[in-house]
Formats: structure tokens, sequence, C-alpha cells
């Protein structure tokens, strides 16, 4: 159990320890919230570099940004430290080389809040991890758990790529081939919902649901050129009552509500209030942040229709434990299951929940 063999030290411990300079891979996001980690912790950095098709005399944080081959002239032996999120397996490959050339980690970069997963975190939370992880119903899911837990503290490759399955099993432990009307929250253009149908023959009817006003666009060009099934469209926010929100709508998988910069006002949506004149089979719950709220607003349609669930638990670091918690106690008789695709770093974990009395029906 991930309690019992729990590191002394954290990655930023670890890299505060380390004398050896620190070189930021990657722009974007990611990097500007890492150096500013970096900097709250006074652990200084040397400079910045990234892949060399992407290096083109550009300057970071008054920085000019390096290729690999520059970043090695000039500082020989050095710690890497990985400050965006892939999921691409050619990118990940230029990943584990460099991995083989030098220290290299991942660190745990809440993609909401200001919460770290770091090994104060982690002491504080112990018991509601422990709790979470005693949920899952299978060995495998117990392993992605500990994996993930220990992959977050200490950012290491191996750790982070051992806790990856196939993602199409996912669809198999959900049995999709069984749903006829699904609710996509957080849809964003429709690529989850192509995801979807492929392993879904039956489907008949998605409730696609996407609060950025740039994205529903895009959604709704997809939905009209869908042929297979019919999805009905929702424009707002999911949310635990019905109200507006101030709502950060960038027109990328980075929208959500309460975030700083160019906001706008969105209606939020209950899921309860939803008027669906189907049976629900299977809902996915990927709303940037917002789960918990979300899955309040859940409570009656999961009770009167006993779906499948797909809920992510990477937004937020607290994600990992509250969320599972908080769908036992709306779903007690469910089975519980734990798998991630191939990512870095530690994001695309996926909890899936399926009714008992449907148990046999999944692989």
């Amino acid at each position: 159990m991930f309690w019992q063999n729990s590191p002394p030290h954290d990655l930023w411990h670890m890299i505060a320890q380390d004398a050896r300079p620190k070189l930021i891979y990657g722009m974007g996001d990611g990097a500007d919230k890492l150096i500013s980690r970096l900097e709250h912790l006074g652990i200084p950095y040397a400079d910045v570099f990234a892949s060399d098709e992407f290096v083109r005399g550009q300057t970071f944080h008054g920085r000019e940004v390096l290729t690999l081959k520059r970043a090695e002239e000039l500082y020989g032996d050095f710690v890497v430290l990985v400050s965006f999120a892939t999921h691409l397996p050619e990118v990940i490959s230029h990943i584990s080389a460099i991995a083989k050339r030098h220290t290299l980690y991942v660190p745990d970069m809440p993609a909401y809040g200001d919460t770290y997963f770091d090994h104060a975190f982690f002491t504080l939370h112990k018991a509601e991890l422990a709790q979470a992880q005693a949920l899952f119903s299978d060995t495998r899911s117990k392993e992605v758990f500990s994996a993930i837990v220990l992959g977050k503290l200490t950012g290491d490759l191996d750790t982070l790529l051992s806790c990856a399955d196939d993602p199409q099993i996912i669809f198999d432990i959900l049995g999709a081939k069984d749903f006829m009307c699904a609710i996509d929250a957080g849809a964003y253009t429709g690529d989850t919902v192509r995801a979807l149908l492929p392993h879904a023959p039956h489907l008949k009817h998605i409730y696609a649901i996407e609060p950025d006003p740039h994205t529903f666009r895009r959604l709704s060009t997809y939905a009209a050129g869908e042929t297979s099934t019919e999805i009905h469209l929702v424009e707002g926010a999911v949310w635990s009552c019905e109200t507006t929100l101030s709502f950060s709508g960038k027109g990328n998988r980075g929208s959500s509500a309460k975030r700083q910069g160019k906001t706008v006002e969105v209606k939020t949506v209950m899921l309860d209030r939803l008027d669906i004149p189907f049976a629900v089979d299977y809902v996915k719950f990927d709303v940037e942040g917002a789960e918990y709220e979300a899955l309040l607003g859940a409570k009656q349609l999961l009770l009167t229709h006993r779906p499948a669930v797909l809920l992510s638990l990477y937004h937020r670091a607290e994600d990992l434990y509250r969320l599972p918690l908080l769908l036992a106690k709306l779903c007690p008789d469910y089975d519980f299951y734990l798998r991630r695709p191939p990512c870095l770093p530690a994001w695309e974990i996926n909890l899936l929940a399926i009714p008992k009395e449907k148990r046999g029906k999944t692989k």
C-alpha cells in the first residue's frame, strides 16, 4: 500500500537539495506555473529549453529558449523539469529518451487551484487517500492508485508510465456496447462523443453539455454533421444549482468557472433538472475542476437512472480522494475502477463506476 512505503521527501525537496542546474523543458502556461512554484519555494532555475522544432529564437521569462543540444553544450549535466502535458506517443518517447541522458522529473502541477500534491498534502490527507483507494474493486485499480500517488509525489517518469493502460479498456469496463442514452458533461468540441461512438453501437441520444461559447459553436458544427446518433446540445456549466457564474472562456480545454483573466457570464446546468425522457445509461463528468459541484447537482439523476459513470479525478489536488468518497456516498452499491491512458503528468485519471447489477455485463 502506498501509505506504508511513501517516500520521505517529495520532488520539490529533492530538486532543492540537488546542486546541479535545473532546466525547464517547455513553454506556455505550465511553464509559467512551474516557474512561479519554484520561485515561491526559493529554488532557482538556470534556463528553459524546448524541442528543436519549436525553437525559433524566442525568449521566455527573459531567457532565450534553448535547444536541447545547446542546453547540453552550456550546462553538461543538469536536471530536467517537464512543464507541459502530453498524451502523444512520440512526445512521450522523446521525453523518455531525454530521461536516459539526464535526471528528469515530471512535476505534478494542479490544473486548477493552488494546492499542490506535495509531501505535506500527502501527510495531511493520508487517511482520506487510503479510504478512497479501498473503494476500488480490482487489484489493477489499487495498483494504479498507488502509482499515481507515488508519481505525484516524486515526479518519477517510470512510475507515471507504469500506471497507464490501453484507453480502449475504459469502454469495455463501462459496458458501452449497451448504452442507448448518454450525458457528456464537458463535451468540448465533440471529441469525447467521437471516441465513444465506435464502442456504443446502440447509442441513440447524447446530451452534450459545454459552457465555453467559442467551443460550443464548434461542438454545434460537429453535432450538425453527425448522423449515427442524435446529439442534444446544452450550453452551460454543469453545477450544483441553477445560477450564473463568471466563466473563463478560452475556447480550449482550460475553460472553466472562477479563473482569472477574460471572463463571460455563463448559466449553470443541474443534471437533475435536465428534461430527459429516456433512461440514462452513462454520464461522463470532465468539467475542468467543477466535478464536485457537478456531482452534487446530479444526485437524483444518479439515484433514479443508475447510469455508468466516468469521473475525472485530476483537475485539483484533492480530487483523487474527495471525488471518489463523494461518489461512494451518492452511489453506495456501485463497483469502482480506476484507469488512465498514457499521459504526462498524472492527468487523465478516470474513475469508472458501474452499478453492481450491471457488473456481469461488462468486461
